[in-house]
């Protein structure tokens, strides 16, 4: 494995500190929407979510039919698209700490690798998750200061949840990574 010095540490952090702003920012702006942007936005992907699958499948539906499935799916394209923000939220936060916390070396063996990132998982848990729990939470309550928009503690666990998925895959991605990197050591 190899060891990452603190510049790289430095730069890894700071490329994932720039995205996460930008990712904060992008949020803001679309809870700044009313509620009829808003609507008009996810109504506007649901469409062309489905018509590109129409297209794709050679399905042949009706305008009416497109316009009753895009209607059909607007909300849970909505739902989709917090938990991925929040997925992605998860991923950049992990991408500012694990260079800091988690391991980075060349003098361990497998065994060691494993037993170490499973001692300094907890510890990410307990910064990133609360983090993106507090940032949904403070996303909701911005919503409720918007005309047509309403804050939403369900959003909220959603959000949560999407930032937990994202952190399980950084977390499973590093130990692929590693045993990878073990394996072509080995050869």
């Amino acid at each position: 494995m190899m060891k990452m010095n603190k510049k790289k540490k430095i730069v890894v952090s700071s490329l994932a500190t720039i995205f996460l702003v930008l990712l904060y920012w992008l949020i803001f702006t679309f809870s700044e929407q009313d509620g009829e942007t808003s609507g008009g936005l996810s109504r506007m992907i649901s469409e062309k979510c489905i018509e590109i699958w129409n297209a794709i499948a050679h399905k042949n539906w009706s305008e009416l039919m497109m316009k009753s499935l895009a209607e059909y799916f607007e909300h849970p394209v909505r739902k989709i698209a917090h938990f991925c923000e929040y997925a992605v939220m998860a991923g950049l936060l992990f991408g500012i700490w694990y260079p800091w916390i988690g391991i980075c070396g060349n003098k361990f063996s497998t065994r060691e690798v494993k037993r170490k990132l499973w001692q300094r998982i907890p510890l990410l848990v307990k910064i990133i998750i609360p983090w993106v729990f507090v940032s949904a939470a403070f996303d909701e309550i911005h919503q409720l200061l918007v005309p047509d928009r309403y804050g939403n503690f369900a959003d909220v666990l959603l959000d949560t949840a999407g930032g937990c998925f994202g952190l399980i895959c950084c977390i499973y991605s590093v130990i692929i990574v590693q045993k990878l990197q073990m394996r072509k050591k080995k050869k």
